[in-house]
């Protein structure tokens, strides 16, 4: 009720709170964005959206890394009734049609390169391809980094973000609408599409963040991920149980295996995930994180990808903080979540 002071006091407080912190990574600046701005992003976008025609049911794709314009995009089309499917630009071109042509998506947001392991990637080309094989399509907005200016034929993302969003809403949707596409691996022909919920990820994960991380307001959540990966997905719900979402995208060794655990350190990470290959490559390196970095904020420790072996869970424990809570996931794409979770208890 906006007459009730302390109500409107703790919404403003809410507002202003971070709700994104996208690191500097790859020589790329940090931005942090509240609350407020992240929701007035995503109204500025579904808003573009409704007007070049997205309606309820249509397929939104991306080819984004991991970062504040990839989650705009997801929550923008969603708030539509829209459907959101994804992949990394680190995908070759027929990796990206393979996926997407199944889908028939009506937008495509790209970016037209990005940065890893001190390296420009230009993917201007991919894009390209993905105008002339996808038929449905019918934009493509381009987010620039490499030169800052925009390919031929397609919407500059800086324009979408200009757009009046004052009348922005979000659609009503039903417990078993459509949310989003994932893919299988692809390793027995085409990738299958797996299509999820609106009401089964956001309860699946709420369950996930919530009781089995112990994630809540106040926490800083990152995890190692592309936008590829169901992680993405799982990480970008940490918005669902109030937390601090932290998207990092570039090389997780440059200039060297500390660079993650530092992060944590400058940020104040407090639920650090990554792979089991990760940290087993820490051990092999010999990395101390807890000699080399302060990890006072970390409560919390997360690995998936593969089974964490005996001598993983002992680094952990040994090398990076005795009494964190370490958690093995296991899970997969057709479930977008895990079946093997945490226990605080």
């Amino acid at each position: 009720d906006d007459r009730d002071v302390v109500g409107c006091d703790v919404r403003k407080r809410i507002e202003q709170m971070l709700g994104v912190i996208q690191p500097a990574a790859e020589d790329l600046p940090e931005r942090m964005v509240s609350w407020r701005e992240l929701r007035s992003q995503v109204a500025s976008v579904a808003s573009w959206l409704r007007g070049a025609g997205v309606q309820r049911g249509d397929r939104v794709a991306a080819l984004l890394p991991n970062g504040l314009e990839a989650l705009v995009g997801v929550l923008a089309t969603a708030s539509l009734g829209a459907i959101w499917s994804s992949c990394s630009p680190d995908f070759g071109a027929t990796a990206v049609s393979d996926r997407f042509r199944q889908i028939e998506p009506v937008v495509l947001f790209a970016v037209d390169g990005y940065r890893y392991a001190g390296k420009n990637f230009d993917v201007r080309a991919t894009v390209g391809a993905l105008g002339r094989e996808l038929p449905t399509l019918r934009h493509t907005v381009l987010v620039t980094g490499l030169d800052d200016v925009p390919a031929s034929g397609t919407v500059d993302w800086n324009d979408v973000l200009a757009t009046d969003g004052s009348d922005a809403g979000f659609a009503p949707m039903a417990f078993d609408d459509p949310l989003w596409v994932l893919y299988s691996s692809g390793t027995t022909g085409l990738p299958k599409p797996i299509l999820h919920g609106h009401g089964t990820m956001l309860l699946e994960h709420a369950k996930q963040l919530s009781l089995h991380l112990d994630l809540g307001p106040g926490d800083r959540f990152f995890w190692f991920t592309t936008t590829g990966w169901m992680m993405w997905n799982l990480l970008i719900s940490g918005l669902a149980v109030g937390a601090t979402l932290v998207l990092y995208d570039g090389s997780p060794a440059r200039p060297d295996l500390r660079v993650l655990w530092q992060l944590a350190e400058r940020i104040g990470i407090t639920y650090f995930g990554v792979s089991a290959p990760y940290l087993q490559s820490c051990a092999k390196a010999g990395v101390h994180p807890a000699r080399d970095v302060d990890l006072a904020a970390i409560r919390g420790v997360g690995s998936t990808g593969a089974p964490l072996s005996p001598e993983g869970f002992g680094y952990v424990y040994e090398r990076v903080k005795a009494d964190v809570m370490l958690s093995s996931l296991s899970g997969g794409t057709d479930v977008c979540s895990a079946f093997v979770g945490g226990v605080p208890l």
